[in-house]
């Protein structure tokens, strides 16, 4: 298989869209893979390009890469969740990934290395053929090491039923009911009035965390700008009386929604606004986005690290 590379701009986005969405690629499609989210990496990093994989005129693959600093100077590039592409064929993954690695040895402009993290899992066959074009083990994760995924049921005491079969501590429900008769109600947002409300928890958190990994405010702002007008993120807020308890960005695409950032009030702490926020989320899904298949937790705490002083504690022991 003889496979060409372009890079693609503006008068390819309706063909990169759309091959994102064939039914072949979409196990394997994240939000970060969206043009928008490329976007959103084009106005942040050093230098950005996307690149189409061609067998003579057909598209069989597409990746997004930003060029970033490393904290001890240089370069390397990133592709987040790796290419988009049909991984059940061994042909077209193993021609792929070898023709990626000649290019960005001939196009990386001085850089260190490239770096990308596919959205397989371990074991699949397609692991091994991409280990066919010999890359070495990243040290550390970029993305999320362990995440927990819950399947997006029909209705929701269907989902509360998986949800109960699949490791919810007993005592959550009863949380969630306590929440509802005190009044807490969820709503979904496209407003930037509303992200500051999430960046303003974010920072209280931060402060009373000793550290959560925050990144900076222009860095919620930049992407929800980019990502919104889609319907690709949207803010959840969690409230009682006009206070807002508890909030999260949530990003939807494909076949999943990612619980990217939260954060929660010092306020009316016994209603666990925050397991409510995460149960209506889902509910909207049901409600609004029959494409989604599972709502993914991001990353979560291993057990042994699990304690309250953990940034990630609290939806860790959801």
């Amino acid at each position: 298989m003889k496979l060409t590379v372009k890079q693609l701009g503006a008068s390819d986005r309706a063909a990169y869209e759309a091959f994102l969405t064939k039914s072949q690629n979409k196990p394997h499609a994240t939000f970060l893979q969206t043009w928008e989210w490329g976007d959103f990496l084009e106005a942040t990093s050093l230098e950005f390009i996307r690149l189409g994989f061609y067998n003579a005129d057909t598209l069989v693959a597409t990746g997004q890469f930003a060029r970033q600093k490393l904290r001890l100077g240089g370069s390397f590039w990133y592709c987040p969740r790796g290419l988009v592409m049909d991984y059940a064929h061994k042909k077209l993954v193993t021609a792929t990934y070898a023709v990626l690695k000649r290019h960005f040895k001939a196009h990386g402009n001085g850089a260190a290395f490239l770096r990308f993290d596919p959205d397989i899992l371990r074991g699949n066959p397609a692991e091994a053929w991409i280990d066919s074009s010999h890359p070495a083990q990243a040290a550390i994760f970029t993305q999320a090491e362990r995440v927990w995924l819950v399947d997006i049921q029909k209705d929701e005491q269907s989902q509360l039923e998986w949800l109960k079969n699949h490791g919810l501590r007993s005592n959550v429900p009863r949380y969630i009911r306590k929440a509802a008769r005190a009044g807490v109600t969820v709503r979904a947002s496209g407003s930037p009035e509303d992200l500051e409300t999430l960046i303003k928890m974010l920072e209280k958190l931060n402060i009373r965390k000793g550290g959560i990994g925050k990144h900076n405010n222009d860095h919620y702002r930049k992407q929800f700008e980019f990502m919104r007008d889609k319907g690709y993120e949207k803010v959840f807020l969690a409230e009682k009386d006009g206070q807002v308890l508890a909030c999260a960005l949530i990003a939807i695409f494909g076949r999943e929604a990612s619980y990217l950032h939260g954060a929660s009030s010092d306020q009316e702490r016994d209603l666990s606004a925050p397991h409510t926020l995460h149960f209506e989320i889902m509910k909207y899904l049901q409600a609004n986005y029959p494409q989604v298949e599972r709502y993914n937790f991001w990353g979560i705490v291993s057990d042994k690290n699990r304690k309250p002083s953990h940034p990630r504690h609290g939806y860790s022991e959801f």
